[in-house]
């Protein structure tokens, strides 16, 4: 083995002690502050552009929906207009005659949107991890595109002989294309994912192929099912010589649970996270959180992902939404910390 690949795969160990080396292992470096406050039951509810990442089904929440109240008498105007007022008439027959006066009429329209995504992480080991997003209507659906980075610079490294040699930057890097639909009370969505990934001057290449749907069975409850990497590989290089590598498959689920209204401010979320191509190390960690609403305009986050409990707030001023929040690693006892901001138009 080379003595850069060697450099690569002693960062990787280091960052990643519980899960030994794999190349790609930056793909599971978290990044989003409401993932982490909500324990990473995130899945479920994710409707920006890092959705890309965590459930593509969730790209379809850009969709421009807005709700609008109109007055009755509008409605009999335009229409009155529309028939003519001698056949609008009729169509009154067998009902009480348009007598009944409701306040109005609840319409959701939907129409063009774009949401601008950013995270930002400091964690443990001197990690950066961001990610950039966008998320578009278009084609019916919504499209979207976005990039995750991770550097950790200054990895000291060693030669064959096990003689220390200069430190070198540790990067990885992937981008994303993503496409999703909505269809009654279910959203579905897939995206695509080219990396690279390297110590130094050597890099490897790979890609992968990401799934999801959301669901809402009734206003109050909701579920989130994605597999990220169903199909994914990387290159490997191992004494001069390159092969190819499964990428590891992860698959994550989640349900949503809303008080209903009036009292609407409390939200439970419960899922888990199943690493299918390495089942002994990572096996299956649940994830629990509970997001409570201040009031319109803030709310506060609780989680716990497997052992690692975090803590955050999120603030909301239509159109930006930021989020904050901390953890610490249960393998390194050092704080993490995260930071989202979010721009709709």
């Amino acid at each position: 083995m080379s003595k850069y690949i060697q450099q690569f795969a002693l960062l990787t160990m280091a960052v990643m002690p519980a899960a030994g080396f794999a190349a790609g292992d930056f793909l599971k470096n978290n990044f989003s502050a409401r993932s982490v406050g909500l324990g990473n039951a995130y899945g479920v509810i994710v409707s920006d552009p890092s959705a890309l990442y965590w459930n593509p089904a969730g790209l379809a929440n850009i969709n421009g929906e807005r709700t609008t109240i109109r007055k009755l008498e509008d409605i009999t105007k335009e229409a009155e207009a529309a028939f003519g007022e001698g056949e609008f008439n009729d169509l009154l027959d067998g009902t009480d005659g348009g007598k009944s006066e409701p306040q109005g009429v609840a319409r959701i329209e939907r129409g063009f949107e774009i949401q601008w995504y950013n995270a930002a992480a400091l964690q443990s080991l001197d990690r950066y991890t961001g990610f950039s997003g966008i998320g578009v209507t278009a084609f019916g659906g919504t499209l979207g595109v976005g990039a995750l980075g991770s550097v950790s610079p200054g990895v000291r490294g060693y030669d064959e002989n096990g003689v220390k040699t200069k430190s070198l930057d540790y990067h990885g890097g992937a981008g994303y294309l993503g496409y999703a639909r909505e269809s009654g009370s279910l959203r579905w969505g897939v995206s695509f994912m080219g990396m690279n990934e390297g110590v130094g001057a050597e890099a490897v290449n790979g890609g992968g192929l990401n799934f999801g749907v959301q669901v809402v069975p009734i206003p109050i409850l909701s579920a989130g099912f994605s597999v990220q990497n169903l199909a994914g590989a990387v290159q490997s290089r191992v004494n001069e010589q390159q092969k190819w590598e499964k990428l590891d498959t992860l698959l994550r689920f989640s349900v949503a649970v809303t008080t209903p209204p009036p009292n609407a401010n409390l939200k439970l979320l419960m899922g888990f996270t199943s690493n299918l191509d390495n089942t002994k190390s990572e096996g299956m960690r649940m994830n629990l959180g509970v997001a409570y609403s201040l009031n319109t305009f803030s709310y506060l986050m609780v989680g716990i992902d497997h052992s690692s409990p975090a803590v955050g707030f999120g603030l909301i001023f239509k159109p930006i939404q930021f989020a904050y929040s901390v953890n610490r690693d249960p393998l390194l006892l050092g704080f993490q910390h995260y930071a989202e901001l979010n721009f709709a138009l």
